[in-house]
């Protein structure tokens, strides 16, 4: 779990999207979504928590409110619409072989989760 910290691959926007799928438990398509169409006025924080309203709904999959830790919230201001226009088959490709929950480990993403919290 350490090494996915320092993975050197794994920074800027791909430490977001990695973060943001960790934290909040959202799918891949939902994190680019939220990135791309990041607004403050659907934003509400809390002490150290914060909730973001998308209300998207794909098929019969719906996604309403994304939590996630107060400072993830600069980095999302610092990468809004970071993807709109790109493709982003190398990225879904990447973070599904490299970090899948079958190659890490439930128990692992759980420590890796509590030492985020902590430090």
């Amino acid at each position: 779990m350490i090494e996915i910290l320092y993975d050197e691959r794994l920074r800027g926007d791909r430490d977001l999207v990695f973060e943001l799928l960790l934290y909040s438990g959202i799918m891949f398509s939902e994190a680019i979504k939220l990135i791309n169409e990041f607004d403050e006025d659907k934003l509400e924080c809390f002490n150290r928590l914060c909730r973001y309203g998308l209300f998207w709904m794909r098929g019969r999959k719906r996604c309403d409110w994304i939590y996630l830790p107060i400072k993830l919230v600069e980095k999302l201001r610092r990468y809004e619409g970071y993807y709109r226009g790109r493709k982003l088959h190398g990225l879904g490709r990447y973070c599904s072989g490299n970090y899948s929950i079958e190659s890490v480990g439930r128990c692992q993403m759980r420590r890796y989760a509590t030492l985020l919290n902590r430090g």
